[in-house]
């Protein structure tokens, strides 16, 4: 069967739905328009705040969201290994994404260690001093009652591989 050729004057598809993902904020006050993006092709920019003094600069915004996409994943990768890179009762390591912080005393807790919150890593470093790393199960079983919760500051090794993370409360 012959190769089919592809036409490069043809312009790329008008999709079916224009909106892609949640719909613009009505209250938006900046303009938005479609410009070609030499990443991703004819796509949507918006202008974003470039500094006080400096205005406004036109961005793609699937690029803008690619890029919080990537800090918020790295945050999560330094805030893992600063907490000892696994489970403190099990030992889980094997996917960064079932692991995360559980507050010791939640009574201290200013916000939730979630990567849907935008702060500062050194606000979640702050936070993160309350809390200790547990993977998804464990961290349903600590919240259940079933097993007793790590003390601040414990890791793996010190805590876990001695078998003291398995015990009933």
């Amino acid at each position: 069967m012959p190769r089919r050729r592809i036409r490069k004057d043809l312009k790329p598809p008008t999709p079916l739905v224009l909106n892609r993902g949640r719909p613009p904020d009505p209250r938006r006050t900046r303009p938005v328009e479609q410009r070609r993006c030499e990443r991703h092709g004819l796509t949507e920019f918006a202008q974003y705040s470039a500094g006080p003094e400096r205005g406004y600069r036109w961005s793609c915004k699937r690029c803008v969201g690619e890029a919080v996409t990537r800090r918020k994943q790295k945050l999560k990768r330094i805030l893992v290994e600063e907490a000892g890179g696994r489970c403190t009762v099990c030992g889980y390591n094997r996917c960064i994404v079932n692991l995360g912080f559980h507050h010791v005393d939640p009574e201290q807790k200013a916000f939730a260690m979630s990567m849907a919150v935008g702060r500062s890593i050194a606000a979640f470093r702050e936070e993160a001093k309350k809390c200790v790393l547990v993977c998804a199960n464990c961290h349903g079983e600590i919240e259940a009652g079933v097993i007793e919760c790590p003390p601040l500051g414990a890791i793996y090794a010190t805590w876990g591989a001695l078998g003291k993370g398995r015990t009933k409360r």
